[in-house]
């Protein structure tokens, strides 16, 4: 391991991160002083409050992890590689953060097979089988949906696996219409434009690097026929994400 400090918005953070693995995008900007995804920290900060809560899935070192609980009551961080677990611990090491070493799915308690890289490219078998230079561990699922919290924000990057968190958040999503920042590659996209059509968000706003945020609707209409995408048919609720 190694630590770095990064400068964003006039303030200095320090994270400790692999200190073996070179090439990686996110670990060489980090290495550089700068914060990966500045813009989408910006974001964060905008939508969240003091008194909410935010989840952070796929957290990896904690980069996200850490700029939301600075403007927010409380951040919980999933994150299943269990080295890059060792970092991020280090690095969100304040009361107003708890971490899991979990993967997060649509099943909770469920021994999985997650194939770690200590970068950003690790995943899921089911997602990634041949993923090079990667360690097969075991690894238990966790649902957002378990955690039982009401939170404004949910960050996913799960590198294939997000339209099955998204199912495991669903009477989350229900019941406290968060906005989402969601990591969704092109062959998932349709996948994830789907599931956000049904459960009543408005069209997703890119932010780059297949990078999406899905605002709620303020008036919601919930389809509960997963074989259609209708979004006139179902029940219409009123919220109010301000």
């Amino acid at each position: 391991m190694q630590t770095t400090n990064v400068k964003f918005q006039q303030n200095l953070y320090k994270f400790t991160i692999p200190s073996d693995i070179k090439g990686e995008r996110v670990l060489d900007v980090l290495r550089n002083g700068n914060m990966w995804e500045s813009k989408m920290m910006k974001m964060m900060q905008d939508i969240l409050r003091k008194d909410d809560i935010a989840i952070d899935v796929g957290a990896y070192v904690g980069t996200h992890s850490v700029i939301m609980s600075s403007c927010c009551k409380q951040v919980h961080s999933i994150e299943p590689q269990p080295f890059i677990y060792k970092c991020l611990i280090q690095n969100v090491n304040r009361k107003n953060v708890k971490t899991y070493n979990r993967c997060a799915y649509n099943t909770d308690g469920e021994e999985k097979i997650f194939m770690a890289t200590n970068n950003g490219r690790a995943s899921l078998q089911d997602y990634r089988p041949r993923l090079q230079k990667a360690t097969k561990v075991t690894t238990k699922t966790i649902t957002i949906d378990s955690l039982n919290l009401s939170p404004r924000l949910i960050k996913i990057d799960t590198e294939g696996s997000e339209l099955a968190v998204l199912e495991g958040a669903e009477k989350t999503v229900r019941k406290h219409r968060p906005y989402i920042i969601i990591e969704s590659w092109k062959k998932n996209y349709e996948k994830i434009n789907s599931w956000r059509k049904r459960f009543g968000y408005e069209e997703p706003i890119s932010l780059k690097c297949d990078n999406y945020l899905l605002k709620p609707r303020t008036f919601v209409i919930i389809d509960d026929d997963e074989d259609t995408d209708d979004e006139v048919e179902g029940e219409m609720i009123l919220v109010n994400p301000q």
